[in-house]
């Protein structure tokens, strides 16, 4: 699980909308991970299904639980949004 918490967890700044593509590619395409994109007022994230619980934020949608990964929030680590950002007002979007 370790190696696939640092490819989400690398630091990033707001050219991260392209890392997000390429994160999701690979989340998807070569871990088998489900993604969807949390998108705050301001703001875009994402959010990975993974096959064991992870500690941190999250979001539930289709039943699945999400957990938030923001490649922008520097030092942060899996699980963790930006405390800035309204949890409330985030919408979510599956990826297919």
């Amino acid at each position: 699980m370790a190696s696939r918490m640092s490819l989400i967890a690398l630091s990033g700044d707001e050219i991260g909308h392209s890392m997000l593509k390429k994160r999701f590619f690979t989340l998807d395409v070569i871990l088998g991970l489900k993604c969807i994109l949390v998108y705050y007022p301001g703001h875009l994230a994402a959010g990975v299904h993974f096959d064991e619980e992870v500690a941190g934020d999250s979001f539930v949608l289709e039943n699945e639980s999400y957990v938030v990964c923001d490649p922008t929030y520097i030092g942060a680590d899996v699980g963790m949004q930006m405390p800035d950002l309204n949890y409330d007002a985030a919408k979510l979007i599956l990826l297919q």
